[in-house]
């Protein structure tokens, strides 16, 4: 998942030292050369499942944190005893109201 799917695709079709037809990307134009094939077998659920139940735990953390910083930053008031950080709050605040 981490390559485009045109590259993706491209791969699955070719023969180990087979070189791919230009590859059209958003950012210009790929080639694509399969070296080897990795013949290891994908790990069972059971082996990998307390670490997927851990990524799964700390993304919805992390997605519920960014949540209430949002809308403490947003509930707050702050006096400023240094006008010149007014500037870089507002657009701070601003920014956060964005998302």
């Amino acid at each position: 998942p981490a390559y485009p799917a045109g590259v993706r695709e491209a791969a699955r079709t070719l023969g180990v030292g087979e070189v791919s037809g230009p590859i059209m990307l958003e950012g210009g134009v790929v080639l694509v050369k399969l070296d080897s094939i990795d013949q290891r077998a994908a790990p069972s659920l059971e082996t990998v499942r307390a670490e997927v139940e851990q990524n799964a735990r700390l993304r919805q953390e992390r997605v519920l944190m960014d949540s209430l910083a949002r809308e403490l930053i947003a509930s707050i008031e702050v006096r400023f005893l240094d006008s010149s950080l007014r500037w870089s709050w507002e657009q701070r605040r601003e920014r956060a109201s964005d998302r």
